[in-house]
């Protein structure tokens, strides 16, 4: 009877060891594909902040990721400055006029 109680004893800590093992290796899988991400946006000059929300089940999903949100992020960046900058120069204004007023707020102390 007690060898059937230590057998028993003995299949649930191999198992909870197994559990146990098995969440560090996610945990570990986790941690080097958010380090891949950071590097990945970091590389095209996003922040690498956006990491944790592109990560993908293995590491070229995460590229994938990368790449579709810098694809978007960079057309969403394109079309608001396009909103934001005139089309064309004020009228007004020319280059030679530009530096004659420049050259008029300096002042030598």
């Amino acid at each position: 009877m007690d060898d059937i109680i230590h057998e028993n004893q003995a299949a649930d800590t191999v198992s909870a060891l197994t559990a146990e093992l098995e969440a560090l290796r996610r945990e570990k899988q986790g941690r080097h594909l958010l380090d891949c991400a950071r590097e990945g946006l970091r590389s095209r000059g996003l922040s690498a902040g956006f990491a944790p929300f592109l990560l993908g089940e293995d590491e070229k999903l995460t590229a994938r990721n990368i790449g579709e949100f810098e694809k978007h992020f960079t057309a969403a960046l394109a079309g608001e400055m396009a909103k934001r900058l005139p089309k064309e120069a004020p009228a007004d204004f020319s280059a030679d006029e530009g530096r004659k007023s420049v050259r008029r707020g300096i002042r030598k102390v």
